[in-house]
């Protein structure tokens, strides 16, 4: 009985490779299914920050942007065993020996997730104002949760 229950339950554990379409900040496709970054929680596409001087800019498409330079249409190998509240396998993924999460936290356009290991390059991202860093921001998940709560239709002021 309990080898049938462990068979019917689906295995996490994945491997992808190839070269992926960036889709946000911490989201890549490849071969059709869609990866969420783990360790780093990068600002959506539609996410405003403030730069130098207080100027708007949108940060959730210069971290897409980010993403899509360290990544330069080159194959990437991801894995992972875990998988978010969407259900989106969460990978830590790399090009060579380079960390695709750890390069863009250090750049300044992910923020390092409480669980993982890229505290050091949030850190120094931080004090060179690199990134996010170079002015005030919200928190990518306090701006979704603000978002979440807003009245449908409603947009919220940036």
């Amino acid at each position: 009985m309990a080898v049938a229950m462990l068979a019917a339950m689906p295995a996490y554990a994945g491997e992808w490779s190839g070269v992926p379409l960036v889709i946000d900040g911490g989201t890549i496709v490849i071969n059709g299914q869609r990866l969420r970054l783990a360790g780093l929680d990068a600002p959506d596409n539609a996410q405003i920050c403030q730069g130098p001087d207080n100027i708007a800019y949108d940060c959730g498409v210069e971290a897409r942007r980010a993403l899509a330079v360290i990544i330069a249409s080159r194959d990437v190998r991801c894995s992972g065993d875990r998988r978010d509240r969407y259900r989106r396998p969460l990978v830590t993924c790399q090009i060579g020996e380079t960390d695709i999460g750890r390069e863009l936290v250090r750049l300044g356009w992910a923020m390092a997730a409480q669980s993982s290991d890229y505290g050091v390059e949030e850190d120094d991202a931080r004090a060179q104002g690199r990134g996010l860093w170079q002015g005030p921001f919200q928190r990518p998940d306090d701006w979704r949760r603000a978002r979440a709560m807003l009245p449908s239709g409603v947009a919220p002021k940036e």
